[in-house]
C-alpha cells in the first residue's frame, strides 16, 4: 500500500493548473496605458482587491505610464486594497 501524499504537494499540484487571470492588465504599472489603466479601475471600484493595489503603484510609481503621480490618490487605494 503506499502512501498518500502530504496536503501541501496536492494543493501545489492544484494552484499550479489553475488558469492565470487573463482580465487584469498586465502585473507592472510598466508601460501601462490608458485603456490598461481605465480597465483597471473599473476593476478596483468594484472591488477588486488586486487591482486596487496595481491602481496605487500605478499612482505611486508613474514612469512609463499615463497615470499622473498622486499620493494621495496611492494611499487610498493601498488602504482599501489592505481591508
Amino acid at each position: 500500500m503506499s502512501k498518500p501524499l502530504p496536503m501541501f504537494v496536492v494543493l501545489f499540484l492544484v494552484v499550479g493548473t489553475l488558469p492565470a487571470q487573463e482580465n487584469l492588465p498586465r502585473l507592472t504599472t510598466r508601460d501601462l496605458t490608458q485603456d490598461d489603466f481605465r480597465r483597471l479601475l473599473s476593476q478596483a471600484d468594484s472591488g477588486d482587491r488586486e487591482a486596487q493595489y496595481r491602481v496605487a503603484l500605478a499612482y505611486a510609481y508613474p514612469e512609463h505610464t499615463s497615470v499622473p503621480k498622486n499620493d494621495a490618490a496611492s494611499r487610498e487605494w493601498m488602504l482599501k486594497s489592505a481591508e
